[in-house]
């Protein structure tokens, strides 16, 4: 399981990712969250397709969720996380 949740995170980096993703981690065990830039657009789309590529790498099912984070607002200073968009992976 530790090596898909790594496949998967390195497939939302900043270098050598998607393109949109700025970064991601676990935060909690059925959990994956990805930072995003908030003007991004298609933040609903974009969460079904993270969704789909957990599904793809034998990490889906309906007790996981994506939440797409506004990037910016962790790099400010106690600027907190802020989920744009939770989805529960179906």
């Amino acid at each position: 399981m530790d090596k898909q949740r790594d496949t998967v995170e390195s497939m939302f980096k900043r270098e050598g990712g998607d393109g949109r993703a700025q970064g991601s981690t676990w935060p909690e065990s059925r959990v994956f969250a990805v930072g995003v830039k908030k003007d991004m657009g298609y933040i609903d789309e974009y969460a079904e397709y993270v969704c789909n590529v957990l599904k793809d790498n034998g990490l889906g099912g309906k007790e996981v969720y994506v939440e797409i984070v506004d990037i910016d607002r962790l790099y400010e200073a106690r600027g907190g996380w802020k989920a744009l968009q939770r989805l529960q992976c179906k």
